[in-house]
């Protein structure tokens, strides 16, 4: 998030970051890929290794991050990689440290001050004050962080995989990059990718040899929720059925890999994977309004695509404005990213000026805060706290029990006393990444290896048996003390993990977000996370027990 380069991190923190200058860089290289094994290198294979540990070739490049990689040195590429690691740079030069990656924005003013940052620094820095992994040779866990800009993205992936080797990252890629990283690049390596974001559904059923773990479900799964979601929304604009006239629902949907998979199951229904169905749609868990499906229902509904920006689109927008105005819906489902910020105030501004009513609004995972920051804060047309009431959306629901998570904002509290709240408090998924690694690896036969095979080995063992936590030192060395003893289930800040061990992807349900009552909440107030919660077996949505204190009456 941009806005968090406008809070500074404690002081403690920032020391953590210093770096060293950049000396001897002409003794080193940056491993080259695909290089033939024969012609001269083939003359210097009696010769001894460059370097037998990480702080030889660290002090061989004057203190800038390298590695000792298969008895070469090889530099940190500082292109691709800041030269800041965490928790700390004297950490990389330790014996017997496992090092990983993670893939962060470099685009904002200081790549240091984002969620991602926060949360990793946390969990690395829990595991540093505790010792380490324990076993016959204490290990210290490290990370390198790189750009995870769409133009480089590739190139940054391919020097921490092939250059420098690494056992596992924690991926923050886009849905399609995810899929084909995983297939062409961290799979052929043996490399665990550890995967915080949504899981696509080309990536959950391909077979990826145990080598990656995704820490959400699919668009899928949270796509689910709409439908009961619409049924809950009808029947309070239209109390008495058909009787009040029909529904009109028009659908924004953008071809990105999220929000067109979402749109897919929204009007079509999921896919039966059982070997009966065969892949066909399951029409009865689409939206359906009227009393008809979305198709069966003609000139009622209108759904209307958008070519995705991140996917180099440029959507008309005048005409989409002008064919919303013109439909004058009573419900608009906007699956779409940023786009809804470019529609939604126009086609308001239309619809008053031409006396309609306005319509509600539900929204998606991804555009939850552009609207409530472009928009519903404001008075255009409608008080705020008359607006609120008509906009509501579908997210990952979080854990149905958040202790561990609740544990986890007081932790990163009192690490970053300085940054709101709200800067960080999505970010559970990217910490616990860090723990599934560390645990996974102490999980892994006795003395393994810190390969990525091992790791993908441990963290299957960490779903059944006692409940092992991150966090403060005591949680940390009971964890480790319950792994040397058998299985055990990680349970983190995402809560008690759900996750179907076969494709390695978490069983996700959509929660329904709202916006606070204006008056009792600050103008700045972020989306009230799971105030309904989507239900699997009845396919229905159960209310939050605090739900009348965070949203309207009547939601």
């Amino acid at each position: 998030m941009s806005t968090l380069a406008r809070h500074a991190l404690t002081l403690g923190v920032l020391g953590l970051f210093a770096c060293g200058p950049l000396l001897g860089l002409d003794d080193l290289r940056v491993r080259a890929r695909g290089a033939d094994p024969s012609g001269d290198a083939g003359d210097d294979s009696d010769a001894p290794p460059e370097c037998t540990a990480n702080a030889e070739c660290i002090a061989k490049a004057g203190n800038t991050p390298a590695l000792c990689v298969a008895g070469s040195c090889v530099v940190v590429d500082q292109d691709l990689c800041l030269p800041q690691v965490l928790p700390s740079n004297d950490m990389l030069a330790r014996d017997n440290v496992v090092v990983t990656a993670s893939f962060i924005p470099f685009e904002v003013a200081n790549q240091l001050r984002n969620r991602f940052v926060y949360a990793y620094d946390l969990a690395l820095t829990e595991l540093a004050e505790a010792g380490g992994i324990p076993g016959q040779t204490r290990r210290d866990v490290a990370m390198i962080l790189c750009t995870s800009e769409p133009e480089v993205v590739e190139r940054s992936v391919k020097h921490v995989v092939q250059d420098l080797e690494l056992p596992a990252i924690i991926a923050n890629f886009s849905a399609g990059d995810m899929t084909r990283f995983a297939t062409e690049i961290t799979v052929p390596a043996g490399v665990l990718t550890i995967n915080p974001n949504v899981t696509a559904e080309t990536l959950k059923f391909q077979p990826v040899e145990q080598l990656v773990w995704n820490l959400l479900g699919t668009p899928e799964d949270v796509a689910l929720a709409y439908r009961p979601l619409l049924a809950r929304v009808e029947s309070k604009l239209r109390p008495n059925g058909l009787a009040d006239g029909p529904l009109k629902v028009a659908l924004l949907d953008t071809n990105a890999s999220i929000e067109s998979a979402i749109s897919t199951v929204v009007r079509l229904g999921p896919q039966d994977r059982t070997v009966e169905g065969s892949g066909k749609r399951l029409l009865e868990k689409a939206i359906a309004f009227n009393g008809k499906s979305a198709a069966d229902n003609g000139g009622d509904f209108k759904r209307i695509p958008l070519p995705a920006i991140e996917q180099n689109g440029s959507p008309n927008y005048p005409a989409i404005r002008a064919s919303l105005i013109e439909f004058r819906p009573d419900v608009v489902l906007a699956i779409t990213a940023g786009e809804i910020i470019d529609v939604v105030f126009e086609v308001e501004k239309g619809l008053s000026n031409a006396g309609a009513p306005l319509p509600h609004w539900l929204l998606a995972p991804r555009n939850a805060r552009a609207v409530l920051d472009s928009y519903i804060n404001k008075d255009n047309f409608q008080a705020r706290a008359e607006k609120r009431k008509r906009f509501m959306g579908v997210q990952y629901a979080g854990a149905a029990d958040d202790t561990q998570r609740q544990a986890w904002l007081e932790r990163m509290q009192a690490r970053f006393p300085n940054v709101p709240q709200a800067e960080y408090a999505a970010a559970e998924n990217f910490y616990d990444a860090v723990y599934w690694i560390a645990y996974g690896l102490a999980a892994a036969e006795p003395g393994a290896r810190a390969t990525g095979r091992n790791i993908g080995d441990g963290v299957r063992n960490l779903l059944s048996g006692p409940s092992i936590h991150p966090g403060p030192l005591d949680a940390i060395a009971n964890a480790f003390r319950l792994i040397t003893a058998g299985e055990t289930t990680y349970v983190g800040a995402l809560g008690p993990p759900d996750i179907d061990k076969r494709f390695g992807t978490w069983n996700s349900v959509g929660g329904v977000y709202c916006y606070g009552i204006a008056d009792t909440q600050p103008q700045s107030f972020a989306p009230v996370y799971d105030v309904l919660r989507f239900d699997r077996q009845s396919g229905t949505l159960t209310e939050a027990p605090d739900i009348a204190g965070k949203c309207f009456i009547g939601f």
